[in-house]
């Protein structure tokens, strides 16, 4: 969600500010207990005392999927591409630590924060060196895995990589109030929940995410809803908003050496074409994919044409 959204929701959260703690608590008791959305092993790994949830299916080279972040964010992302990645590799799809089914502790998130879960996650847990499949901002974190470890990485596909002029923003004042109110125990909450209401996750969807409004179902909505819910949801998206999980790639791509794709929605916003332009200038041996009638998830509008790809580079 872009900061011209957050603002006007923000401006719209100070209507609603009475009663606040009941609604919190409220809202809080109806959210259920969030069940696996993949078929397949479920593992959990623990990361520096927290609890990392992550799915496995199929068998062949190693697969890791890492969603996008926002504020609700999940493996779920990859709910049309595991199956069908996973006829022809073993698929390892996370939920990052603040996400999904796992722990969302009240810690200082940073880029370093998911970068170290992922290369750790990597060493301790895959079987053996795995192709990286990273949605938006978690795009620049394998492309940090890619440069720091490239034999542990087999190769590289990054899905509407965010414009590299957002990465390299400086924190404002706006970004870092929002950043300490959305932290605040209270007024954060009903800030947050404001920001996640089903209302405001469809107009996200509808607004930034989709190409077409079509293509944003009940099932999807209902699981944004309630993974943005949970305890202690609210403490990783601050992060985001706030600018701490950015992370500028531009000095390592040159010298970037494991083989990589990067796979554009044709009507995807947001500087992704900025940011695919920035990549094939800074790397051009980084090969480009532009998928048509879709936006920032052509995996979830498009995913028989971006399983089609990826097999094929990967293979």
């Amino acid at each position: 969600m872009n900061l011209q959204s957050v603002v006007k929701l923000a401006v719209a959260a100070g209507t609603v500010v009475g009663g606040v703690a009941v609604a919190n608590a409220t809202i809080a008791h109806f959210s259920p207990k969030l069940e696996p959305w993949f078929d397949g092993e479920l593992g959990t790994y623990f990361w520096r005392g927290h609890r990392v949830v992550y799915s496995v299916r199929g068998e062949g080279p190693p697969i890791l999927l890492v969603h996008g972040i926002h504020a609700a964010a999940s493996s779920f992302e990859w709910r049309r591409t595991v199956e069908p990645l996973s006829r022809h590799f073993r698929v390892t799809a996370i939920d990052l630590l603040g996400f999904g089914l796992s722990d969302r502790p009240a810690i200082d998130y940073s880029a370093e924060t998911y970068i170290g879960l992922l290369m750790d996650f990597i060493r301790d847990v895959m079987q053996s060196s795995p192709s990286v499949v990273a949605s938006s901002l978690c795009a620049s974190y394998a492309v940090s895995l890619g440069f720091r470890a490239p034999s542990r990485i087999a190769g590289l596909v990054l899905v509407n990589p965010v414009g590299m002029d957002r990465l390299h923003t400086p924190v404002g004042p706006l970004e870092s109030v929002l950043h300490g109110a959305l932290d605040s125990p209270v007024v954060g909450q009903s800030l947050y929940n404001v920001l996640v209401s089903e209302a405001s996750i469809r107009y996200f969807l509808r607004e930034q995410v989709y190409a077409h409004p079509e293509a944003i179902d009940k099932a999807l909505v209902e699981q944004m809803y309630w993974t943005s819910h949970q305890p202690g949801a609210r403490h990783a998206p601050a992060a985001f908003i706030g600018g701490a999980l950015n992370c500028a790639i531009d000095e390592i791509l040159p010298r970037l050496t494991v083989p990589t794709l990067v796979i554009a929605g044709a009507e995807a916003r947001f500087g992704v074409a900025q940011g695919v332009e920035a990549i094939s200038r800074l790397n051009p041996d980084v090969r480009v994919r532009t998928i048509g009638d879709a936006g920032l998830l052509p995996h979830d509008e498009q995913p028989g044409v971006f399983n089609d790809v990826v097999i094929q580079f990967l293979e």
